[in-house]
């Protein structure tokens, strides 16, 4: 669950199927990721059934001790059954959008989740064309800490296989089984889960638990939530000013007769009484949506 929440409100779902996928049932090995320059990357071919823009792929992801630097998925084009290095282009062949937002993998499990990789803007693919989803790391490779992608040895997913990067001989293997993923299509379709469908817990550490049935595999989520107001925790503290008191102090000031005359003022004592009179006013409060939920800090 993101973190920076003090309360949640809702969670939003994405309301459209898969495209293309080879299901986490599949699982049942696992390949490293990032642990020898043999293993720089790992790819999985796949086609996509219709050709438009997509925004989503899902890959099965755990991390091995502690790895810190940045994960991304490449799209790249095929060659002989194998990434090309050749990143897919957009419409207009003048440059790519192909290249996924970063997940950071501290923020990976020690167990198997499902890892969302989101193109922004969506990259447009081909129906029937052969395609590389390439998982990346930005850092070097390291034996202590680095990840692994759940695989399946059966290679169920008959439109592509896995291939292994080799960053020193600069070469793609191809592999005898399939890395296990989703694909989804670019949609604004986004619904509200009713309430009574997720729960918020912290058991261990901030989940969100959705009731089992409800979303298809690999179902991209959105959660949305609120921060508290914070109060300045000492006198000192610098805060923002409502500009409406500025303006309601300085024209008290003016129409009590005070602007203009040359002599002394105790400007700290009117002051002192204009604030308290303000002071005595309510604190602001924001109230909460509906069916909220705290978050555990």
């Amino acid at each position: 669950m993101p973190s920076g929440f003090n309360y949640l409100y809702a969670l939003d779902y994405l309301n459209i199927s898969q495209s293309a996928y080879n299901p986490i049932g599949n699982i049942d090995g696992r390949a490293s990721l990032g642990d020898a320059t043999a293993r720089a990357r790992q790819s999985q071919g796949f086609q996509p059934p219709q050709s438009g823009y997509y925004s989503y792929i899902c890959v099965y992801i755990n991390k091995v001790g502690s790895p810190t630097d940045n994960i991304t998925i490449n799209l790249y084009t095929d060659s002989s059954g194998v990434p090309s290095g050749t990143l897919v282009l957009n419409l207009a062949g003048t440059g790519s959008d192909s290249t996924s937002g970063t997940v950071v993998a501290s923020t990976l499990d020690a167990n198997f989740r499902l890892v969302p990789f989101k193109f922004d803007p969506p990259v447009y693919l081909t129906s029937g064309t052969t395609y590389h989803l390439s998982i990346e790391r930005s850092g070097a490779a390291d034996a202590s800490n680095f990840l692994s992608v759940g695989t399946d040895s059966g290679a169920n997913y008959s439109l592509g296989n896995r291939s292994t990067y080799d960053s020193v001989g600069a070469s793609w293997t191809a592999q005898t089984d399939d890395i296990c993923f989703y694909l989804f299509p670019a949609s604004t379709d986004w619904k509200t889960l009713p309430r009574r469908l997720w729960n918020y817990r912290r058991v261990g550490s901030d989940s969100i638990y959705i009731s089992p049935g409800v979303l298809l595999e690999g179902t991209p989520i959105r959660i949305r939530g609120l921060s508290a107001i914070v109060e300045p925790t000492t006198e000192t503290e610098t805060i923002n000013l409502r500009p409406e008191y500025v303006d309601a102090f300085a024209l008290n000031y003016l129409l009590s007769g005070r602007g203009g005359f040359s002599y002394q003022d105790n400007y700290a004592t009117s002051a002192k009484i204009w604030a308290d009179n303000i002071l005595r006013l309510p604190k602001p409060f924001r109230p909460l949506p509906a069916n909220s939920i705290r978050v555990w800090q």
